[in-house]
């Protein structure tokens, strides 16, 4: 409050916004103390797995960073008071990889040097163009022809394609050459031109004919997901509130991927409601509306603008849903809502502090959604012999006697090892002060092996090494007894293994690992180590 005031004479928006300030501040340190207690016990983990090494990996503080919001400088602070460093390098590696893969670098080719004629938009009208070529681009320079089966970006006067923008992706379609089609193999725009990439099936040259067609079907459904998108954006600021604000959104044939910041999480009521609210917009067939307009007086009468979308000041398009929803918009969408068909959410998620990310499908994929769901909830109720709506509680149910019957499982499993005990205890062999035993188990987990190896210390402190084999994979445990470790160094042990090809690691009395296979003569090699080992 103290800052608010203080700076409010320069920003008078900080009074206008205090309380969302506050409210935002303390939602962040309230997450912040979450993440916090969570980081330190996954942190925790990572400092018994690298006690040998005193090494917080870089995969592992990139990790406690990219999943868990730990911030590596904590890390840092944290692993030092513990004597632990922290590979900083191969954290910025994987920092490196994350930036490349989240496409944030992008590469962008130079433009040829001559001015290029300027392509007219035609794609909101029609889905095919008959256009004269103006350009043709080839290795990133300008030229007149182009001899067969030549990639070559051909630049027309007019084009009914889609580049990229505003989160809509790039249409899909071909150019019809004579009488050969030529796909797209990709869309640029290059200042005010819009150019096709295309492997040319036959020569070509600047003044020819050619047909431009944009695959319908796909341009269909990615139109009905763009203003399925604007009607999401409007129902959340409704039901959740004005604080929500669009941070991102992608827009393609199969799928509508919309990110916003909001404070306030999104429950699973408020989800339902705000589907219902755009499939009641959507059956209402509202027409949707365009026209242009100067930016200052799109957003004097409250048509949404994203922020930090470059806009021309003197000629904006508008998109409106009359009644509704209305936002500075230059993609493709239906003539009316009711063209959408239907819509449905499949992900709600959080990506990070008061950011969510939402993912829907309309039309076609949300019929195909609802088919297989209809399948699916019609073969559990045949299953299970139940109406639809007792499948889930038949499903709990089902759980409820799994989870009873793993239970019995592994009680009858404890009672089996216990009755084995003795006959295993005969077995141990004994080296110098240490005595040790080698068991090879089938189907028993690591928490199987560990407990074994607690009631084996509990009759006879020594060196413990279980391996299993089980479906998945193969499982071992070692178990030193604390008065034993002076006379032997798991570290060495845990050095050794690595050798033969059991990963793996842990502390100065425990190992955990696994292996692809384990070779016959593993029992035997042990053996022969730890007798050569015990001090």
């Amino acid at each position: 409050h103290t800052l608010i005031d203080y700076m409010s004479p320069l920003y008078p928006e900080l009074k206008k916004e205090e309380k969302q300030i506050c409210t935002t501040l303390q939602y962040e340190v309230e997450k912040f103390k979450v993440t916090f207690i969570h980081g330190q016990s996954i942190l925790e983990k990572y400092f018994e797995e690298q006690a040998f090494t005193k090494t917080i990996t870089g995969f592992q503080a990139f990790k406690l960073y990219d999943t868990y919001g730990f911030p590596l400088e904590l890390t840092k602070v944290i692993a030092q008071e513990r004597g632990f460093s922290v590979d900083t390098d191969l954290f910025e590696k994987h920092m490196e990889e994350q930036r490349a893969l989240s496409g944030k670098k992008i590469a962008h080719e130079e433009c040829p040097g001559e001015e290029l004629v300027a392509t007219t938009f035609t794609g909101y009208d029609e889905h095919i163009s008959t256009a004269t070529i103006q350009h043709l681009i080839v290795h990133n320079k300008s030229v007149e022809r182009v001899e067969a089966h030549t990639e070559v970006s051909v630049i027309t006067d007019i084009s009914p394609f889609y580049v990229e923008c505003g989160g809509q992706i790039s249409d899909q379609g071909f150019l019809q050459i004579g009488s050969s089609q030529a796909p797209l193999l990709g869309l640029k725009k290059i200042g005010s031109s819009i150019a096709a990439l295309i492997h040319s099936p036959q020569a070509l040259s600047v003044g020819d004919k050619v047909i431009l067609q944009v695959d319908s079907p796909s341009r269909m459904n990615t139109m009905k997901n763009h203003t399925a998108t604007h009607l999401l954006q409007a129902a959340l600021l409704e039901i959740v509130g004005k604080q929500v604000k669009q941070s991102g959104s992608v827009v393609t044939p199969d799928y509508l991927r919309f990110d916003f910041t909001s404070q306030t999480g999104l429950s699973s009521e408020d989800t339902a409601l705000v589907e219902n609210l755009i499939n009641k917009k959507i059956v209402e067939n509202i027409p949707v509306i365009t026209e242009q307009s100067s930016l200052k007086k799109a957003t004097d009468r409250g048509v949404i603008a994203f922020f930090g979308e470059k806009y021309n000041p003197e000629m904006v398009r508008i998109v409106e849903i009359p009644g509704f929803s209305a936002e500075l918009c230059g993609g493709t969408h239906v003539r009316s809502t009711g063209d959408i068909g239907c819509f449905k959410i499949t992900e709600v998620t959080a990506l990070a502090a008061g950011t969510k990310r939402i993912v829907a499908v309309t039309g076609p994929a949300a019929l195909t959604l609802f088919q297989n769901t209809f399948t699916i909830a019609k073969t559990l109720g045949q299953e299970y012999k139940v109406p639809f709506e007792k499948i889930h509680e038949a499903i709990l149910k089902q759980k409820d006697l799994l989870k009873s019957a793993q239970t019995t499982i592994k009680t009858l499993k404890k009672q089996l090892y216990l009755l084995q005990m003795p006959h295993w205890l005969e077995k141990i062999h004994h080296y110098g002060p240490i005595p040790f035993l080698y068991l090879s188990l089938t189907d028993a987990s690591l928490d199987d092996l560990r407990d074994i190896a607690q009631e084996c210390m509990k009759a006879q402190p020594g060196l413990y090494f279980f391996v299993s084999q089980t479906q998945e994979r193969t499982v071992y445990s070692v178990s030193l007894s604390p008065q034993l470790t002076q006379h032997l160094d798991l570290k060495s042990f845990a050095s050794w293994l690595k050798h033969q090809g059991l990963q793996g690691g842990g502390t100065s009395t425990s190992l955990q690992g696994t292996a692809p296979t384990v070779a016959l003569s593993l029992e035997h090699t042990i053996k022969t180590w730890v007798h050569e080992q015990v001090r």
